[in-house]
């Protein structure tokens, strides 16, 4: 973007804003409010699902280790099982 396209950027922008100052349906401080409102309302939109999605996170990590815990105890009785018998095997010398 040259100079040329900046400087009638600004001069949208100006214009824009003195047309949107004459028309507004509030004066500026009651517009300001509503805004601020607005602002702080999303805000606090936002805050609430960020903590709910915290929540969600911690709940699915929680869930995840108490299943790897019992694949973990699975895992572990099958080898031990596997392992006896094995031994058993051994012991009796069939094959």
């Amino acid at each position: 973007m040259g100079k040329k396209e900046f400087g009638l950027l600004g001069l949208g922008l100006g214009i824009g804003v003195t047309v949107a100052l004459l028309y507004a349906p509030r004066k500026g401080a009651v517009t300001r409010r509503f805004v601020r409102a607005k602002a702080n309302s999303a805000a606090g939109f936002v805050k609430e699902k960020a903590v709910n999605l915290s929540e969600a996170a911690v709940d699915a990590v929680q869930q995840s280790k108490r299943k790897a815990g019992a694949a973990k105890e699975a895992l572990s009785a099958a080898y031990q099982v596997g392992r006896e018998a094995f031994a058993a095997e051994t012991r009796t010398g069939i094959s």
